[in-house]
């Protein structure tokens, strides 16, 4: 087959069910010779489509969720298990958008962030812990020295239980997310 998206796996990003962006990885065969630089494509401008600094690679499975795990990419959001769900970033920076798609999982009961990036997005990890630390009551790191996620599935269950707390430090008490839970109406 031909196209840009030849030779690529397609990961849908949803909300409320429709399709608002996409991801995708390069398929690798090395060995008949077929590589690419880009392990990743951004889609194409189109009606419909976000940007994918206003999306999060897991959304609707979330809604409700008092816990959930913010990972940066398509495999490492599939890795993690159905009783602690992963948000991807869709990389290892956080956007004003993705914060407030977060901030509207809160209303809903999400109470902790476990953040779950890899290894070498250690600094990045800690910003984004106090980035999210207005948004949540309980940030968590998960350690993952021995690779990403996706390389460590098996092992995310006994990570996952021994994620540390992050200390806010300074943080004083502060009344999150202005008040009651509120319905997110798809």
């Amino acid at each position: 087959s031909v196209g840009p998206y030849c030779r690529r796996i397609i990961f849908p990003v949803q909300e409320c069910g429709s399709v608002v962006y996409f991801t995708n990885r390069f398929c690798d065969d090395p060995a008949h010779g077929i590589t690419s630089p880009l392990k990743s494509r951004n889609p194409d401008k189109a009606p419909g489509l976000r940007s994918k600094r206003d999306c999060l690679l897991g959304y609707d499975g979330l809604i409700g969720k008092s816990a959930i795990a913010l990972v940066e990419g398509p495999f490492d959001h599939m890795a993690f298990p159905p009783e602690f769900p992963a948000a991807a970033l869709m990389g290892k920076f956080i956007t004003e958008g993705q914060v407030n798609l977060l901030r509207g999982l809160a209303r809903q009961g999400l109470r902790e962030i476990a953040i779950a990036l890899d290894p070498e997005a250690a600094q990045e990890a800690e910003k984004l812990a106090r980035t999210l630390s207005t948004v949540v009551p309980t940030i968590s790191l998960v350690s993952l020295e021995g690779g990403d996620p996706w390389d460590l599935r098996t092992d995310l269950p006994s990570l996952l239980q021994a994620r540390k707390m992050f200390d806010h430090g300074t943080r004083v008490s502060m009344r999150l997310n202005g008040g009651s839970p509120r319905k997110i109406k798809c």
